[in-house]
């Protein structure tokens, strides 16, 4: 019988020592020999969290907006690169390639979709459906595009480092063997990076504060930059800035979720369950600036999506007599994009590089044109929820069935989503 994950992890704290916690965390998310993001079942109603792109077509079609603007900023260049670094399954480039086709025949023609993620999952069959590409990779292997990059819930999941400040000092969390389990321990920082990462926060360090660092951020925003020859990154996650993160007794904001619900235990279920840190965008946008990348715009999701037109979606919804059923389950899916306390509250940053300044509709609303420009495409309907995607009402009221798709089911206890801000 081949090892466990577990196994492989209390064998390399026999032959090492104590290792730090951001070794741990990459070995639990992206070892090989079952990690939880090798096994790619995480997202979804059988797995773990979901998504925005899960819980309505209305993200990827907002996204598609917010990108139309980039592309008429730029000249209407042709190709024009969309790039999604961790793609999953394919539903928000689906959603974006649908509503793309329903803004203008132009602007779908010049798109180049690239979905970029560890694996390339099956299903949809969107790339051959409408195509776009799928690049099976870890890392971002694109130069000096011409587009836009997305990435939608993906730093939270970077390794990071835990700190805190115990007697004056900085300590770091290790994880040890305890018994026949999985333990933390603490000691000196592991890497001069963490104690560089925590003097850059620029905030009062008194006794008992605990966070994160992610070191990896500067050489990914390097990555983005590198990959951007002129365009727009969008990055979208949960998270704050350092004042809401690094609070003292908060305990630090690592956590590990299964079946939709926070498991209370990091060293269980390993590579079976997701482990995540909200993201700090302070230290975020310091890395993307040294990388030479450009600020556009800081929001949170709920204001970046109703100023991209969500209001217009909704009132289309109603418009659109629907079965009484099927009309919640989209209204559902649809107010869960917003919800404050969820994925409203996600941050959205845009970085340019090689772009002009302009009022990013996303940040400051759409202008007269942009207003013309949703309602045209909204003329041909709305976008829907299929089989595909979350069914948060049943979710939420598992006795409402929607209509006769024959969705799966959660049960009641499963409707926090990953990442709820807290």
């Amino acid at each position: 019988m081949p090892p466990t994950l577990e196994d492989i992890v209390r064998r390399r704290i026999q032959e090492k020592g104590p290792i730090p916690f951001a070794e741990f965390m990459e070995m639990a998310l992206y070892h090989p020999a079952g990690g939880y993001y090798r096994r790619g079942k995480g997202r979804g109603a059988r797995g773990d969290y979901f998504t925005s792109p899960q819980a309505h077509p209305a993200f990827g079609a907002l996204l598609a907006v917010q990108v139309y603007q980039v592309w008429e900023v730029l000249g209407r260049p042709s190709p024009f690169v969309v790039a999604e670094q961790g793609a999953g399954d394919g539903l928000l480039a689906l959603a974006f390639m649908d509503f793309a086709e329903r803004l203008t025949a132009s602007f779908a023609q010049a798109l180049r979709y690239v979905a970029i993620d560890l694996d390339t999952p099956p299903s949809p069959d969107w790339a051959r459906q409408r195509g776009g590409q799928r690049l099976r990779s870890a890392a971002l292997p694109l130069r000096g595009v011409v587009g836009c990059l997305i990435a939608n819930e993906m730093v939270d999941a970077f390794p990071v480092h835990r700190w805190r400040v115990k007697g004056g000092s900085l300590e770091e969390a290790y994880v040890a063997l305890r018994g026949d389990g999985l333990g933390e321990m603490w000691g000196p920082p592991s890497t001069p990076a963490l104690e560089a990462w925590v003097r850059a926060l620029g905030i009062p360090l008194v006794e008992g504060t605990e966070g994160e660092a992610c070191v990896r951020l500067p050489a990914w925003t390097r990555d983005l930059a590198t990959a951007l020859g002129q365009g727009l990154a969008i990055i979208i996650d949960y998270g704050g800035m350092p004042a809401e993160l690094y609070r003292t007794g908060r305990g630090g904001t690592v956590r590990a979720f299964r079946q939709h619900m926070a498991t209370g235990d990091l060293y269980r279920h390993v590579g079976q369950q997701d482990i995540t840190a909200s993201v700090d965008f302070a230290s975020l946008v310091r890395c993307a600036r040294e990388a030479g990348l450009e600020v556009m715009g800081w929001v949170r999701q709920r204001v970046f999506l109703r100023n991209l037109g969500w209001d217009a979606l909704r009132r289309a919804l109603v418009a659109s007599r629907l079965p009484p059923a099927e009309a919640e389950a989209n209204r559902f899916g649809l107010q869960a994009l917003v919800q404050e306390e969820g994925l409203g509250g996600y941050g959205v940053l845009l970085l340019g590089k090689g772009v002009p300044s302009f009022p990013v509709w996303g940040v400051d609303g759409l202008s007269p044109d942009g207003v013309t420009l949703v309602q045209g495409a909204l003329a041909g309907g709305v976008p829907l929820l299929t089989p595909a995607h979350a069914p948060l009402l049943q979710g939420r009221y598992p006795h409402q069935a929607v209509g006769a798709q024959a969705l799966e089911v959660w049960t009641p206890s499963c409707t926090r989503q990953r990442g709820a801000v807290s």
